[in-house]
Order: structure tokens, then C-alpha cells, then sequence
């Protein structure tokens, strides 16, 4: 039975145990007997311990392989759900539905040592900041042991997921890291610990993984009611139980995420690209010190003065928001700000005949069209313009043609850029953003996208000035692409 609850809220968290036969480091690890109880049966006791747990199932892939772990589920009297072995995202919202949960707490069969603590402290924070955060987790960066790893997920974000992701993408397999990496489009609570104890390795992955807990499970007696604080204070007495698998602990934790498997499944995907057009592709020569008078001119005879203090379209928007303050006209204030913008796409439109494209530019966009490699223009310029040019110039179309008119802020806020990526079901982490601006770095930094800047003799463009990689050419920038 699961311990008696305290909390009063409504909301259901069900605690989804994640496992299959499938290991090759150690085969079985999910029926490996620990004091005469299997690991899959020692989580369950261990979770039946939280109070911040309303149900628990374990979810496992549909294949004949794991036929044993559904029928141990059935005799140790755990619920059971089963599904797609490389899609956790459709399995978990099975496991989910089935329980009629909202929200899933994820503890995969390599964790024996979770701390019910732990699980309440973070399911507690869950219920009283629901809706603040998309997830919510402990290891963004991890601060505990490898093994104490927890994430709760709601099922409107699964659902979301599930509509975002591609149903080929190994992001399906790895959705918690693909939150992870994009923490502009998911707001992300990490639970920190005190200490950094990261790299300490309490998991279940290895033959010596496995001789560390029973240790551990030894040691106390085996025991289930022990938690994080007790097993620091054996290691405090016993500091070479660490010894036995300190080979075996894992180092590469990159963009915060602390998964080997996750980092080599994504290694070999190719990245979508994402590119500035006006100073990366092409080079527009709009005639700006008579966009400059037209733009001022307009704004005068509506009573305002432009700011010239700021950049072009947060100008455009302030001459709004003045008109509306001065007036109360919000009519007026809209049609001078159409007006504004309408000034910018007229005096592009003029600028096409003499649009040059960026030397090593046209073969570089043919060959991301010969290798079937999609890519998408994230722009300040016009998308009607974007598009003469590629037309006029013969170029191979992008896959989405996002310019100034498409959104409500244009660079360098991030609206754009997300929109990208949702529309192209990508995580930030599978795309590459190349520009020539800060405005291109800034984006590419804040949503934590990799960022090259393209070195151009004719603009002021130095490396300090820039949170990202410079690159000298497109043939150089050819050859990242063929090895990232």
C-alpha cells in the first residue's frame, strides 16, 4: 500500500517506474536480486514510501523480450503499462492515462536508491507552483548523485511534446533531455542541493554498479526506509565503498544534461540550420538614411519624434506607444506604425535589383540543397523581399522564411527563433544558427543554440564583441557541417 497522503491538493502525480530487458552493460539489471528482492521491487517499496505519491506504474516496451517484467509487475502487484520501446514520450502518457494521473514523476530501473524524501520535497514544490513550470526537476545542472535523479513532468507538457517531436527523432527516446535543452521554451524549476555531489555515482549501469549497491543495501541491513543523508554518512565512514566503481562514473555533462546515451544518440544527427539573410547571405544595400527621413517624416506629422537612441524596430514601436499616450488614438498609432513598417519593406523592394549575395554564399546554399539538408531564414528584412532575392539570385528556397512582418518582436528578442523551432519540431540542441550580428549572437545564446558568426572584411564585426564562434568563410563553415 502506498503511505498515507498529508497533502490536500487535487492534482494526481503517478510515479512511473522507467524499465526494460534491453541492457547490454548488464543484462537484466532490472531482475537483479539486491537482499532477495529484485531492483524493479525495491524502487516500488521504496516509492510506496512517499506521501507525495499517488500511484505507481511501471512502464516497460511492448516487445516479447520484456514479457518477464510484466508478469513480475503483475506478481509483486505493480501496475503495468506497456508501449513503444524507443517513444517514452506516447509510452509515458499511456502509463499516465491509464492512471488517470496529471503529472508523471520518472525513476528509471537504473535508480534503486531514490530517496522518498527527496521525491516529496520536489513533488511538494510540484503542487504549490503548478502551472509556473512546464518541469520540474533536480539535475539541471545535476547537484546529486547520479542514481538520486528525479523529473516530473505534467501531462499537458507530455501532450505538447507529443505534438512538438518528430516520431523519428531520438528526442522521442530522450524527452527529458530535449526540455533540458531548451530552457527558453520550457520554463524549467531545478531543485539544487547544497553540495555538489554530481559526481558521486549511486546508478545501476555496470557490473561494479551493481556491487556498489549491494554494498550499500548491505551495509544497511537491507533495509528499504534509508535515504540520501544515511548513505553519505556510510560513505563518510566507509569512503572505499566509492572505490568500487569509481571508473565507472560518468563525466560528460554537456549543456547542463548528464546522459552518455543521450549525448550519442544525438551525435550523429545532422543539425537543422538556421541563417541571418542581409550581411550573411546577401548583402540588401537598402538605401537606411532615407528609410531613416521617411520613417522620422511620418512620425512627425502624427506630433512624435523618433528615438533614435534605439534600434530601428523597437523605435517603430515606441513611435506607437507614443501616439497612443499623446492621442488616445490607438487607430492612428497602429496605421502610423503599418505605415513605419511599410517604409522598410517599399525601400527593400528597391534594394533587390542590386542585392549582391555574400561571396561563397551560392554554392554554399546549393550544397546544403544537395545534401537534403533543410534550413531556415530568421531575418529583420521583409519575407516578401527574402524571397525575390532567392528567386531573382536562383537559390534553393529555405524551408521556412521567417522575416520581420512574421512576428510581434523582431531580433534580437527570441520570438522568432522559437517559432522555428516549433514549427520545425526541433530542440535547440539539433540546430545551428549562423549570422553576422550581435543580435544573431544574442539569440543563439539565450536560446542555447551553437552560434557561428561570419567574419566580413566590409563590417565591424570583432570577435570579442561576440558569445559565439567566428567562422572566416562559407568553406570553412562547410567543413563544421560535414563533422558536427
Amino acid at each position: 500500500m502506498l503511505s498515507k497522503k498529508t497533502h490536500t491538493s487535487s492534482l494526481k502525480i503517478v510515479a512511473c517506474i522507467q524499465a526494460r530487458m534491453g541492457s547490454t552493460r548488464l543484462k537484466n539489471k532490472a531482475l537483479l536480486l539486491i537482499g532477495g528482492k529484485t531492483i524493479i521491487e525495491i524502487i516500488y517499496e521504496r516509492l510506496k514510501m512517499c506521501r507525495g505519491i499517488d500511484d505507481i506504474i511501471l512502464s516497460t516496451a511492448d516487445t516479447k523480450e520484456n514479457d518477464i517484467l510484466s508478469k513480475h509487475a503483475k506478481k509483486i502487484k505493480l501496475k503495468c503499462h506497456r508501449g513503444s520501446e524507443n517513444d517514452l514520450i506516447s509510452r509515458h502518457l499511456g502509463a499516465l492515462r491509464k492512471t488517470g494521473g496529471d503529472a508523471i514523476i520518472k525513476i528509471t530501473a537504473d535508480c534503486p536508491l531514490v530517496d522518498p524524501r527527496l521525491a516529496d520535497k520536489i513533488t511538494d514544490f510540484f503542487r504549490g507552483n503548478y502551472g509556473k513550470y512546464d518541469f520540474f526537476t533536480n539535475c539541471l545542472p545535476p547537484t546529486y548523485p547520479d542514481g538520486l535523479d528525479l523529473d516530473i513532468t505534467p501531462l499537458c507538457v507530455l501532450e505538447r511534446l507529443d505534438k512538438e517531436i518528430d516520431k523519428k527523432s531520438p528526442h522521442r527516446d530522450f524527452f527529458i533531455a530535449y526540455i533540458m535543452s531548451n530552457p527558453s521554451r520550457f520554463k524549467i524549476y531545478n531543485m539544487k542541493n547544497k553540495i555538489d555531489l554530481s559526481s558521486m555515482r549511486w546508478t545501476l549501469d555496470y557490473p561494479e554498479d551493481y556491487d556498489f549497491l549491494k554494498m550499500v543495501f548491505s551495509a544497511m541491513k537491507n533495509k528499504i526506509n534509508f535515504g540520501m543523508d544515511d548513505v553519505l554518512k556510510l560513505i563518510s565512514e566507509k569512503p572505499e565503498i566509492l572505490e568500487i566503481n569509481k571508473e565507472r562514473i560518468d563525466k560528460v555533462i554537456s549543456n547542463n544534461i548528464r546522459s552518455t546515451a543521450y549525448h550519442s544518440a544525438i551525435k550523429n544527427e545532422k543539425k537543422f540550420l538556421i541563417l541571418d539573410f542581409d550581411g550573411t547571405i546577401a548583402d540588401l544595400s537598402v538605401n537606411w538614411p532615407r528609410v531613416r527621413e521617411k520613417i522620422t517624416k511620418t512620425a512627425e506629422m502624427a506630433g512624435v519624434y523618433p528615438d533614435f537612441n534605439l534600434p530601428q524596430f523597437l523605435r517603430i514601436k515606441k513611435i506607437k506607444q507614443d501616439i497612443k499616450r499623446k492621442t488616445g488614438n490607438n487607430i492612428l498609432a497602429e496605421e502610423v506604425y503599418k505605415k513605419c513598417l511599410k517604409v522598410i519593406e517599399d525601400e527593400e523592394v528597391v534594394a533587390v535589383k542590386k542585392t549582391k549575395l555574400v561571396n561563397g554564399a551560392k554554392n554554399f546554399i546549393n550544397w546544403l540543397s544537395a545534401e537534403k539538408r533543410p534550413f531556415a531564414i530568421l531575418s529583420n528584412n521583409h519575407s516578401a523581399v527574402i524571397r525575390k532575392v532567392f528567386k531573382k539570385l536562383s537559390l534553393p528556397m529555405p524551408k521556412i522564411i521567417l522575416g520581420f512582418n512574421g512576428v510581434e518582436n523582431q531580433k534580437p528578442h527570441t520570438e522568432g527563433i522559437n517559432k522555428i523551432l516549433a514549427n520545425m519540431k526541433k530542440g535547440a540542441n539539433e540546430c545551428l544558427l549562423i549570422g553576422d550580428s550581435t543580435a544573431d549572437a544574442n539569440i543563439g545564446e539565450k536560446v542555447g543554440i551553437k552560434t557561428y558568426i561570419l567574419k566580413r572584411k566590409n563590417k565591424k564585426n570583432k570577435a570579442q564583441d561576440f558569445s559565439a564562434d567566428f567562422v572566416k568563410d562559407f568553406s570553412q563553415l562547410k567543413k563544421i557541417l560535414k563533422n558536427d
